[in-house]
């Protein structure tokens, strides 16, 4: 079993390229997918793109990586009224836990506790998600 972490950008300025260049850049064991949909299909989409790790340390390597980049480019430009931030959710196996970084998480140490939780007692074991690996609407980044 594989924890795949959705993410995508919420209600934002911050281009979407600017995340993706952002977290492929990180040292991480991390496969990275982008939402690549055929040009002629119209696909509605809840996260723009996916990681799936193969432990828990990777994943916490891609959630604290989601939480520099919205402390460092969505933070700074976020007013008192805005709910602009990083909308991710994390899924092992039927589980899956929606976190929203900049909305219902607003530190670091809430998104490792959230995380923590959300993987706590699992036996992770690497394994190929082929809904994602094998799908055409998946691109392969890293």
């Amino acid at each position: 079993m594989s924890i795949v972490i959705n993410f995508t950008l919420a209600n934002s300025i911050i281009s979407n390229d600017s995340l993706l260049n952002f977290i492929t850049s990180q040292e991480t064991n991390a496969q990275i997918y982008k939402l690549t949909p055929p040009s002629e299909k119209q696909i509605s989409a809840a996260t723009d793109w996916k990681a799936i790790v193969g432990t828990v340390a990777d994943g916490l390597t891609i959630l604290t990586s989601l939480w520099t980049f919205y402390s460092e480019f969505i933070k700074p430009k976020k007013t008192e009224e805005s709910n602009s931030g990083i909308y991710i959710t994390i899924q092992v196996d039927n589980s899956i836990n929606d976190i929203w970084i900049g909305n219902d998480i607003n530190s670091k140490e809430e998104l490792i506790a959230k995380y923590k939780d959300s993987v706590k007692a699992l036996k992770i074991e690497p394994a190929k998600n082929y809904e994602i690996e094998d799908s055409t609407i998946w691109k392969k980044i890293k």
